[in-house]
């Protein structure tokens, strides 16, 4: 569903009278609360985890001889729909298509800090990476030719904002958004009866998409069909 026809469906099944909104700018009065709602409901849901499958992506890049450093901005994750929120420290790559890749151990910022960013710091093929406070990137050894690089992260949160806009949740997990923001309708009405239903309702639709799309969670939403051996114990 779009920005806009999360807007309607939230109306639509909160028990609120009239229609609309018709968009999702300009409003006043209720319908400016319902679609403040809904943006602030998928956002709560995008900030839940950080690892969120939907928000995965990957990024690759060639490095500089002789520099080390890379902002987010040199990376163009720094604003946008791409814009990082934090890198999977795992899986940093170099030469990724080649029969030669090679994979970069993490190197904690404090350890580097202590250890490895005074003094005369060597060059060559890199082995190490440190993520900054930041959230920007070294490489050690600093690099002593161009590099292709490749590492996976997950995107920061986005906010809804065009009537067709769509939100990064996936599309059959959507009705999760409309049950947060009948939570905060309810709250904000004081309507302890559509705060029950809505917050079950949202229990149970967040066990699913977490099954769906956060690490090791799959399992939680497979039955298990393994035959069982019962060994009866006769005295």
């Amino acid at each position: 569903m779009t920005y806009l026809e999360l807007c309607q469906k939230f109306r639509r099944t909160s028990g609120i009278s009239g229609s609309g909104p018709t968009a999702v700018t300009g409003q006043t009065g209720i319908a400016e609360l319902i679609v403040d709602w809904v943006a602030d409901a998928d956002q709560l849901i995008q900030e839940q985890w950080f690892n969120w499958g939907f928000m995965w992506a990957t990024k690759t890049f060639s490095t500089v001889a002789d520099d080390r450093d890379y902002t987010l901005s040199d990376l163009s994750l720094a604003t946008g729909s791409s814009a990082l929120n934090n890198w999977d420290d795992t899986s940093f790559v170099v030469s990724p298509t080649a029969d030669t890749y090679q994979r970069l151990k993490a190197l904690s910022y404090m350890d580097y800090r202590k250890n490895y960013k005074l003094g005369t710091v060597p060059t060559g093929k890199p082995t190490h990476v440190v993520i900054q406070p930041d959230n920007s990137i070294v490489l050690y050894p600093t690099p002593d030719a161009v590099y292709s690089v490749s590492a996976d992260y997950f995107k920061k949160p986005t906010r809804l904002a065009a009537n067709t806009d769509t939100s990064p949740i996936p599309s059959q997990y959507h009705d999760a958004i409309i049950y947060r923001a009948k939570l905060m309708y309810a709250e904000y009405e004081e309507i302890p009866n559509l705060y029950q239903s809505a917050s079950i309702d949202y229990d149970k639709i967040m066990q699913a998409l977490q099954a769906h799309s956060l690490p090791n969670m799959h399992l939680e939403r497979r039955s298990d069909n393994s035959d069982y051996d019962l060994t009866v114990k006769v005295e």
